[in-house]
């Protein structure tokens, strides 16, 4: 590839990959909410949506959500917040 092309296909490829949303959020309904995840709870989903900006899920409605992002989650009510976790659940 000739460098001229390899120069203006980086910054290309770098715009293109900050436009990508950073999660999806897909609820029993059907419903796909691209955005970034903002905190769980013991009930809740705190989601940032694209279009709609944030928005409160009961995690029973939750059908799937991945991300990249880091973010709180509180396993009950009565523990301190764990803010550096990796949680992966299956059914």
């Amino acid at each position: 590839m000739p460098k001229t092309i390899r120069r203006l296909a980086a910054p290309l490829l770098l715009s293109a990959a900050a436009l990508a949303p950073a999660g999806e959020l897909r609820l029993d309904n059907g419903a796909v909410i691209p955005g970034t995840l903002v905190s769980i709870d013991a009930t809740t989903v705190s989601w940032k949506a694209d279009k709609i900006g944030k928005i409160s899920v009961a995690k029973s409605d939750v059908k799937d959500l991945q991300t990249t992002d880091r973010a709180t989650v509180r396993e009950s009510l009565h523990q301190p917040p764990q803010d550096d976790c990796l949680v992966q659940v299956r059914d």
